[in-house]
Order: structure tokens, then C-alpha cells, then sequence
């Protein structure tokens, strides 16, 4: 709305101001300008009986209001050379007290505003406009009529040129003779369509966190200064035009738009420095409006000096204005769209937002408009008519300066002041120039450091390097008891028995004592220490530390090899069995669950993303189970990653039963978009429409005033989708959207992320930070010595935001979506739409070995190159959210079956390897845990689902309160690519548990073993859908593509071995990918096998076979020693 409400009032500039002039020839100045301010009274009456505005109504009133108020421009023309003299001087001045008094008076209502607020006033149906909103207008429109009405009649009397003159015509045969106020015109209209964004100061100011009383008083104060400095600098221009212009034009061409500044002073506020409220990004904001008045005051001096003439300025000036107010017109939607272009968008009232926006419209174009105002520079002297070299001494004594009284002055010095001023005032274009070129440099350098400066986030890493390089020692401190938050110098065990707040303390510890390194020793022992970057270049240990775990700026979360599993939707309970009974011994690093906090109601899987409260009470079971779960995984060795959503929170809409689902809850009468069931959490905690005040005060305790929402409508904001909106500020599929820049709401969550570390949670999956900004996950993120942190970042926001992808790294890794894409569209067959039948894709299975960011670039697929780094990207092949994708009912879903039809070439959309893709999907996570490519890898472990929204198994239909069936009983690995109907429809066994699948923990183990510290040493492909590799001369892997049942595509034959290289050394292996249960350590492996595999000398592979889509996988460290059980190999 404001952005069309400016462009109807640019756009009747535009029209009015030639008009005016047009009039000017028929009808007496001082009538036309009498009737230019008596014609808006009646606007102003107008608004008065309305009680149902409208949009159009609106415009229709601003339009009008504009082409009233165009008249102006006759003013500043008549006010020009009023006397007979043209003194521009008095000119000047009378011009300085009128705008004095117009700014102390546009300020001052500006303040009642502020302290009126009557925007916040809420109406409704029947009366949008209440009565209370008149009541607090009145005063505004009571000053407005009378600074329109008093004027207006005094113009029916003026005297002077006033009474009888007539504009003679337009005049235009000078104009290309006024080189500098085309130029000047030029920049004006280039200035104009940054005019936009430059009036966005006051949104930026209430985002950044000032209220409107605090505003009202800036207003008066400001409204006080405004005046005084316009008062200074009316005498100074007028004292200008009379002792020469030097100092005029100085102003005119070396004062740049002050809107830049304004610019990246809020842009620097809102990105790097955090501080709220700030006082001196306001300050400078001020000082940045004073200078714009002016540089406008001194460029218009300039231009009334260069026509001489108040005919050619209302012609010239008639002609500029309109330009300017198209210029103008146009600003609104070019400044959006450049904004648009560089993620950003003025229709928001984030600071952050519209710091970005303004930055990157108001920088380029105002650099632009500055440029084109210095290319005066060779003209302004001449055509203002400055004195030349000889007129020097004109009006001094005959002896030189001053006349009587300075006969001392010899006519050699006064020739040699003449001759030295003369310099000055000839170098003075070229100063001015070179000043300008070296301020554009400057500032572009500034916005491109501001824009790709790295974010001030600089986390603790964990080093692998089992002690400390060459480092001085800060301080050694011990003390054993039990560490809180509360007492920073206690390193022991917390109350739940974890070490997590006494490593925290030790962090904070070093921070405060300037160190870059800390040893913690889970017993309560830290040790500060001070590097450098340089002392973990050469990552040599200097002095061992047993048992200490070692944290560092310099150190980086990328290589250390972590193997999750993702047990979605698993009670706590049955995820602690499995840490201890399968993840630990099978050697996965961590375990990714469910979101544990409060959520809503209903049977979805969806709603456990949908957060109440941060208690931690939700469908996977009560705070102490979760407590529970986290120490016995660890104690197993397994670290917990909990998938955190910090981004929103709950929808106020009903989830089940599906009667009711959509419709609005907590409503007080049921209708079709409304409903009586009150707005419920897993606990009982009451919520509403952003209103979450059943929390604990400073912890999960959310206002209104605490989301994101529209401008003057706190119950409402923009959504995602359309995909063209704000992701980072409007509500993602409705889900109430967190104002995560807002400093009390980073408290909360942080206190949140406490609590969580307490319990000793260490790894963080942070659920749609794509949706958040960078720099504000870094602030939350900030105090903790995190393990490992991912965001879901979607492939579309790395490709088109450098900027973006190059903070996120900062912070921790991404989630890679590409590589499942990557997989599937070289593991699945195609479908030929023409002939109606599936081809055969096994001569293209050899794309297995370009899989990674750099794909050749003859890559014949959609998804070729991808755009996460891959030291800083999680892989998977499918996770919660994608295996459902082509379930969605607005996809067309359910699919008739599990097959993906695509062309082969183009993209392959939502479809990704999924556990009912059977055989295929066991081949694909076999090969990624294989592939040395990527940093962390996650095994997704689901449950059989036939629906979008369904959710897990013991949770029925419409369900409010069920939980998932516990113990989890699993399925058996798929014997077929795709699975059947009866092996998908076990209700017996309704838990997939793809990690459990043959083979999966020797993959583990070659995976740890390997990881991406080695690298493919040679590689073999043929047509027939074989592949195989070999890892730096300890590893090789194999690959069967198999046979489609369901396409008819494919080999059902095993595939000989026989003679092909592998690469290592002669002996007896133990085949990795056949081994059904857990896969101990090296260190304790008792060379237990299934399956034996026997390389010959050479590295030849003897009598082996792999099985359709099977896997063969052996590693040095599982070398079966005994060469006396040869003889009893059972070969594959």
C-alpha cells in the first residue's frame, strides 16, 4: 500500500507541475497560487465523513492532493528576484526561514504522531475508522488547515511582481545552453528513483526497536536542530551569493547524497553489531536528513543562479520536476525489484530486511546521481558567472586591497593575491572531481565489505589432535564440583551427571581471560590457553593431554567423520535400546530424534515440528525419559543430535480429527474457517494466534509483538508459499514465524539451547534455517562448544545467494539435498511417455562414480554440479520431509506405486530413494556410506507409511494423545527392488529400520575407516550396470545394479569377480556389506565373519561373485589372518 499510495503522488507531480505553468501564461501567480493551497482544505474535509475507506478511495485523494500541492514550484520561482534588484541573497534567506518553519512544523506533528499512534488503533467491520481515530487526528488537521488557509488568502493580496505578471511562455532555446542544470536535472531524476528507500528510515528506526514515545521526543528535539541548522545554513548560502560562490560550489559538487550514508550505517547495525536499540545509528540518521536538505537547498541555489530567470526556472523547472516525479513514480517498484534480486524487499518491518534493501538500492543509484552531479564540475564556474582573474581588485583603493586606509599594500602583493586566488578558484573542479572519484571508490568498498564480510561468529570447534600444539598456557584451574550456569569457575559433572555445563563454563572461561583454546577433562579440570591459527597449521601435538577433550577457534567441525542415524518419531526409551544394543557397537557417531519439545495435538508426523512450549514433553515421552535417553546413548558412545526448531512456532489451526483439520482453533462458534476446539499442546499448554503466554516468562514465553507479522496487524503476515515472498520474515505453510532478530527472543531461545546442552545434547540439527537470517542463528549459537550443527538449507538458496551460503558455512554444516537427487537419477530406470514403457538404464549405473560436486561437464542430468561444499555437507539419500514428497494430496499423491517416471534427462523432481524402493534404496546407502565424498553422512530409519500425514505406527487416525508402539519391532531387509505389497503392508512389523538392514554396520566401520581422508584410487565400469572402486589402496567396494521387478528392467545374474583388481594386498577378507549384525572395532574384532573374500597376489580378486543389487565391501583392518582356513572359504 505505501508503495502505491508514493507512486500516485509522484505520478500527479508529474502531471501537476506543467499544468501549473501552463496556467501561469492565463491566470495572475499570486491567484494560481492562492487556489494551489486553498484547493487542498477541501481534500482535507473530505476525509472527515468518511467511514468505509477504501483502496481506491485512497488513491483518488492522494492523487488529488498531489496535483494540488504541484503548484509549489511557483513559489520558489516567484520568491526568486521578488524585488526589482533579484537579490538572491534576501532570496535565500526568506527561503531559509520558510523551510525553517516548515520543517519545525512537519517534526513537531511527526512527534504527536508518534505519541498518538493512531494506526494502533483497532477498528472494525462496522467502524474501521473509530471514533477515537478523528479525535487523535484532529489536531494534525486542525495545523494542516490552517498553514493551507493562512497563506492561500494572504497570496490573494501579495504585492509586487506578485500582482501583475504573467508567465510569457516556455522558452526552451537556452536549455542546451545550461550544460550544469541538465546535469544537475539529470542527477535529480537519478536521485529520484532512489527516493524510495530513502523515506524508509522511520520502519527502520520502530524494527530496530525504538517506540513510538521514544521517536516522539527524537521528533521534537530533532524538529529544534532542524531548525537551527537550516537558520545557520540559509545565512551562510546567502552571505555565499553575495561574497562569492566558491563556497557554493564547493557544497554543490563534493556533498554526495546523504542517503548512502544513512544506508550503511543501517545495514551495519542490522548485520554485524547486534546492539538493539542504537542510539547512534539514529543519531547519524538525523545528521544524514540535515545534510540532505543542504545539499537539495545548495543544488537548487545553483540552479535558481544559472537561469538568472524566474521564467526559465518555472519553464526549466516545470520540465525537471515532472521528470524527477516519474523518476519518482518508478522508484517504488525498481527499488523492490533490485531488492528482490538480492534476497531483500522493502515490504517488511524486520530491520534486517530493510537494511538489506535500502543498501543495495540506495548505494548503486545515489553513487550514480553523484557522479553525474560532479561531470559540472568544467561548467559551474563559468556559467555562475564568477569573477575572472582580472576583476580581482574590482572595488579596491588604487593602491591595492581595502581602498582608504591600506596604502601600505604594495600593487605587487595585491597582484599576487589576485594571481593565488585565482589558482585556488581554477583548481577547485579539479579538487572536487578527484574528491568524488576517491568517494565513490570508498563507498563501494565499503558496501562490498560490509555485504561479504564475514559474520563476527567465531565458534569452538573440537580438535582431533588428542593434545595441544606449541601454545602458551593462560590458566590451569580444577575444581570438581558440580558445574551450573550459575557458578562459571565449577567444571564438574552437572545435576543430570553430564559434563556439558562444566565444558561450557570452561569455554566462557576463556573468552573472558582472551584465550583461543581450552582443555577440558570431564572431572572438572580447564585449562585456558592462547595460539594463534598459526600453532594448528602444522596440527603437531607439543604437549599430550590424557583424556582431555581440546576446543578451539582455529579448529574446524568439518572431518570428523560422523555417522548418524535419524530414528524418526522412536520413543526415548526404545532409542536409548538401540544406542546401546546396535548404534554403539555397530559405530555410529550420533542419533538424530524427533523435536522433543511441547507440541500440538494430532496424529501427523508433522506435528512434532510444530513447537507449544519448550518443555520437554512431547509424543517420544516425559522430560525424565528423554534425560535418561541422553545419558545411556552417550554412555554407549553415542552422541545426540536433536532436530531443534527455533524458526516458528505452532499454527493456531486444528490437526485432528480430520473433520475439523484446517480450520482455525480456540474459535467461539464452529463455522467453516473456524472451530470450538480449544488450541492444545502435548501437555496441556494453552497457545493462540502468536500468542504463547502460557510459557514460562523469558523462556517459551511469546507476545505478539514477538513474530514476525504485518505492519499494523499483529494477527497476520505474509506466507510461504508463494516462494516469492520473504522467506527469512513471513509464516512457512502457516506456521508462525518467530521475529528471531528481536534480542528477547534470541534470549529465550538460547536459554532453550541451555537447557537442551545441559542435559548434554551436543549435536544440533536446525530445522528451516533457511528461513532464519545467518547472523542471527550465529548470536544464539555464539556461547556453545556445539559438536556438530546442520541447517536445512534447500539447493535453490546456495545457487542464486553467495553471500548466504558463504555466513551459513560459519556457523556449521548444510543439509545437501542434491546427493539423494544425484543417486536416484543414476539408479533408476526412465519413462519413455511416447512408447509407454520403461528403459533399461544400466549402461549409465558407471554415473555412481561422478557423483560429487564436480561433475564432468559433459553431465547430461538436471541435478549435475552441486552447491554445497562437500567439507561442510551432510548426505543422505532421503530424509523425513523428502520420502513423503510425492504422497502430498496437492502432488497428486498417493502414487500408484514406488516408481519414479521420469525422462532420464530432466530433472527427477520429488523423487528420491526411498526404504520402498527396496533393494535399490539398500544399494544407494551402502554407496553413499562407501563413496569418500561429503563430510557426515545420516542413515534415515522410518516407518511404513501409506499416507502424507500419517503418523507412526500405534498412533491412530485422528488421535489426539497416542503414542508410537514400543518395543520397535523391525522389518527384515528387502529381498526386491521395489519392495511387494505384503512386505510394505506388515503391520506386524510396522518399523522399517533401514539401519538395520545386512551389511549397513560394516559400512559404518569401512566409512569411519575411510571417511574422506582417502581418496578413489582406481575405478572399473562397464554397460552392464557394474561398478566398483577402489579408497587409497585399504579399501574396495563393488556395486550389482540388479534387476526391477516391477519395470522389467535390469540383470537378475550375480556378477564375477574373478581377476579384477583390487588393489590390496594378498589375503583372506571378510566381505563388509554381508554381515547382519553389528561390526566391532578393529581393536576388538575377533575376525568373526559370514562372508570371506580372497585376494591373490597381485590384488587380484579369486572366486567372488556380488548378487543382483548387492554389494561387496572388505578393508585391510578386517584381514582374516589364518591363512589355514583357505581351504574353508565359503565363496559369495
Amino acid at each position: 500500500m505505501n508503495m502505491l499510495l508514493f507512486s500516485v503522488n509522484a505520478l500527479s507531480g508529474a502531471i501537476g507541475a506543467p499544468i501549473w505553468a501552463l496556467l501561469a501564461r492565463r491566470v495572475q501567480p499570486r491567484r494560481l497560487l492562492a487556489a494551489a493551497l486553498l484547493l487542498q482544505i477541501p481534500l482535507l474535509l473530505t476525509a472527515i465523513p468518511i467511514r468505509q475507506p477504501t483502496v481506491s478511495l485512497a488513491v483518488a485523494l492522494i492523487f488529488l492532493q498531489g496535483l494540488a500541492g504541484s503548484g509549489s514550484l511557483m513559489f520558489i520561482c516567484f520568491n526568486f528576484m521578488m524585488s526589482i534588484k533579484a537579490d538572491m541573497s534576501h532570496a535565500a534567506l526568506r527561503m531559509g526561514f520558510l523551510e525553517m518553519l516548515r520543517y519545525c512544523v512537519t517534526w513537531l506533528l511527526t512527534s504527536y504522531v508518534f505519541v498518538a499512534s493512531p494506526s494502533t488503533v483497532v477498528g472494525t467491520a462496522e467502524a474501521p475508522l473509530p471514533a477515537k481515530v478523528y479525535w487523535l487526528l484532529a489536531p494534525v488537521a486542525a495545523v494542516a488547515l490552517c498553514t493551507t488557509l493562512v497563506p492561500g488568502v494572504l497570496c490573494l493580496f501579495a504585492p509586487g511582481p506578485y500582482r501583475e505578471d504573467r508567465f510569457p511562455g516556455w522558452d526552451f532555446h537556452l536549455l542546451g545552453k545550461r550544460k550544469v542544470f541538465l546535469l544537475l536535472g539529470l542527477s535529480d531524476i537519478i536521485g529520484a528513483l532512489a527516493l524510495f528507500p530513502g523515506t524508509c528510515y522511520v520502519s527502520w528506526w520502530l524494527a530496530n526497536g525504538w517506540t513510538s514515545e521514544s521517536l516522539a521526543w527524537i521528533s521534537v528535539i530533532f524538529a529544534v536542530l532542524l531548525a537551527v541548522s537550516t537558520l545557520l545554513w540559509s545565512l551562510a548560502l546567502s552571505r555565499a551569493v553575495v561574497h562569492g560562490f566558491s563556497f557554493l560550489i564547493g557544497v554543490t559538487l563534493l556533498l554526495a547524497p546523504a542517503s548512502i550514508l544513512r544506508a550503511v550505517v543501517q545495514e551495519e547495525v542490522s548485520t554485524f553489531t547486534f546492539l538493539g536499540r542504537s542510539d547512534v545509528a539514529v543519531s547519524i540518521c538525523l545528521v544524514s536528513l540535515i545534510a540532505e536538505g543542504i545539499r537539495g537547498s545548495a543544488i537548487w541555489a545553483v540552479k535558481v543562479r544559472v537561469l538568472n530567470s524566474r521564467w526559465r526556472l518555472l519553464s526549466y523547472g516545470s520540465l525537471l520536476l515532472s521528470c524527477q516525479s516519474l523518476a519518482a513514480m518508478l522508484s517504488p517498484f525498481l527499488c523492490e525489484w533490485i531488492a528482490r534480486m538480492h534476497s531483500g524487499t522493502f515490504i517488511s518491518a524486520n530491520q534486517k530486511e530493510l537494511a538489506d534493501a535500502t543498501v543495495v538500492t540506495i548505494v548503486p543509484l545515489c553513487l550514480l546521481q553523484f557522479i553525474v552531479q560532479m561531470l559540472t564540475a568544467p561548467y559551474i564556474r563559468e556559467e555562475l558567472g564568477l569573477a575572472s582573474s582580472g576583476s580581482l581588485n574590482r572595488g579596491r583603493g588604487a593602491n591595492g586591497v581595502g581602498g582608504v586606509g591600506a596604502e601600505t599594500a604594495s600593487p605587487s602583493a595585491a597582484l599576487h593575491s589576485a594571481r593565488s586566488c585565482w589558482r585556488v578558484r581554477e583548481m577547485l573542479p579539479f579538487l572536487a572531481l578527484g574528491a568524488g572519484v576517491g568517494l565513490v571508490i570508498a563507498v563501494v568498498t565499503a558496501e562490498q565489505t560490509l555485504i561479504r564480510r564475514p559474520l563476527p561468529f567465531s565458534p569452538l570447534r573440537r580438535c582431533l589432535l588428542g593434545g595441544m600444539p606449541l601454545c602458551k598456557r593462560v590458566v590451569d584451574e580444577i575444581d570438581p564440583r558440580q558445574a551450573d550456569f550459575t557458578s562459571p569457575l565449577r567444571y564438574g559433572p552437572n545435576k543430570f551427571g553430564q559434563s556439558t555445563t562444566g565444558k561450557f563454563n570452561c569455554a566462557a572461561r576463556m573468552k573472558h581471560l582472551g584465550g583461543d583454546t581450552f582443555a577440558f577433562w570431564p572431572y572438572g579440570r580447564c585449562q585456558v590457553w592462547q595460539c594463534g591459527k598459526a600453532a594448528f597449521r602444522n596440527a603437531r601435538v607439543a604437549f599430550p593431554l590424557d583424556k582431555a577433550e581440546v576446543w578451539s577457534h582455529h579448529c574446524s567441525m568439518s572431518g570428523q567423520g560422523h555417522i548418524l542415524v535419524h530414528l524418526f518419531e522412536w520413543r526415548w526409551p526404545d532409542v536409548a535400546r538401540e544406542c546401546e544394543d546396535y548404534l554403539g557397537p555397530s559405530g555410529f557417531t550420533a542419533v538424530q530424534v524427533s523435536p522433543p519439545m511441547e507440541h500440538v495435538l494430532g496424529e501427523s508426523w508433522a506435528t512434532r515440528y510444530q513447537p507449544v512450549s519448550y518443555r520437554l514433553d512431547s509424543r517420544g515421552g516425559n522430560t525424565s525419559e528423554f534425560v535418561g535417553m541422553v545419558a545411556r546413548c552417550r554412555n554407549a558412545g553415542v552422541a545426540v543430535m536433536v532436530d531443534v526448531i527455533l524458526n516458528h512456532m505452532a499454527a493456531p489451526v486444528v490437526q485432528s480429527p480430520t473433520s475439523e483439520r484446517g480450520k482455525e482453533c480456540g474459535g467461539s462458534e464452529n463455522t467453516s474457517e473456524t472451530s470450538t476446539l480449544p488450541c492444545l499442546g502435548w501437555s496441556g499448554t494453552v497457545f493462540g494466534n502468536r500468542q504463547f503466554l502460557h510459557g514460562t516468562p523469558g523462556y517459551d514465553y511469546y507476545d505478539r509483538k514477538d513474530f514476525h507479522h504485518y505492519q499494523g496487524n499483529e494477527r497476520s503476515n505474509c506466507g510461504l508459499p508463494p516462494w516469492t515472498n520473504n522467506r527469512h520474515l513471513c509464516d512457512l505453510t502457516g506456521l508462525v514465524d518467530l521475529d528471531t532478530e528481536n534480542v528477547d527472543v534470541q534470549r529465550q531461545l538460547q536459554l532453550f539451547l541451555k537447557a537442551l546442552y545441559e542435559v548434554g545434547v551436543t549435536m544440533l540439527r536446525l530445522d528451516a534455517a533457511m528461513h532464519m537470517y545467518p547472523e542471527s542463528i550465529a548470536e544464539m549459537l555464539e556461547p556453545f562448544p556445539f559438536e556438530y550443527v546442520v541447517q536445512e538449507f534447500y539447493p535453490p538458496v546456495l545457487k542464486f545467494e553467495h553471500e548466504t551460503m558463504t555466513k551459513a558455512i560459519q556457523i556449521g554444516s548444510l543439509t545437501s539435498f542434491d546427493i539423494g537427487q544425484q543417486i536416484a537419477q543414476v539408479i533408476f530406470d526412465s519413462w519413455d511417455s511416447s512408447a509407454k514403457a520403461w528403459r533399461n538404464r544400466s549402461a549409465y549405473f558407471k554415473g555412481l562414480l561422478q557423483i560429487g560436486q564436480n561433475s564432468p561437464p559433459d553431465c547430461q542430468y538436471a541435478v549435475c554440479g552441486s552447491p554445497y561444499p562437500p567439507e561442510k555437507s551432510l548426505m543422505f539419500l532421503d530424509n523425513h520431509d523428502q520420502q513423503r514428497q510425492r504422497w502430498k494430496p496437492e502432488k497428486g499423491g498417493p502414487p500408484p506405486n514406488p516408481l519414479c517416471q521420469w525422462d532420464g534427462t530432466n530433472t527427477i523432481g520429488d523423487c528420491r530413494p526411498i526404504y520402498k524402493h527396496g533393494l535399490e534404496y539398500h544399494l544407494a546407502q551402502r554407496f553413499l556410506l562407501a563413496w569418500p565424498y561429503g563430510d557426515a553422512v545420516r542413515i534415515m530409519s522410518s516407518f511404513s507409511f501409506s499416507r502424507f500425514d500419517q503418523g507412526p505406527p500405534g498412533v491412530k487416525v485422528d488421535s489426539l494423545h497416542d503414542m508410537p508402539t514400543t518395543p520397535v519391532n523391525c522389518r527384515a531387509t528387502p529381498d526386491r527392488s521395489p519392495v511387494s505389497t505384503e512386505y510394505d503392508d506388515d503391520v506386524v512389523r510396522p518399523w522399517v529400520c533401514e539401519h538395520r538392514w545386512t551389511g549397513m554396520s560394516g559400512l559404518v566401520r569401512l566409512r569411519r575407516l575411510t571417511g574422506t581422508s582417502y581418496t578413489v584410487s582406481h575405478t572399473f565400469s562397464d554397460d552392464q550396470g557394474h561398478v566398483a572402486f577402489g579408497i587409497g589402496r585399504v579399501a574396495f567396494v563393488a556395486l550389482n545394479r540388479g534387476f526391477n521387478w516391477m519395470a522389467k528392467q535390469g540383470s537378475n545374474k550375480s556378477w564375477d569377480l574373478v581377476g579384477l583388481d583390487s588393489g590390496l594386498p594378498h589375503g583372506v577378507y571378510c566381505d563388509l556389506a554381508q554381515e547382519p549384525g553389528p561390526v566391532p572395532d578393529p581393536s576388538r574384532w575377533n575376525g568373526t565373519c559370514v562372508s570371506r573374500v580372497v585376494v591373490s597376489p597381485g590384488g587380484l580378486l579369486a572366486n567372488t561373485q556380488v548378487s543382483p543389487a548387492g554389494v561387496l565391501a572388505i578393508h585391510v583392518a578386517y584381514q582374516i589372518n589364518d591363512e589355514k582356513e583357505v581351504d574353508q572359504i565359503v565363496f559369495v
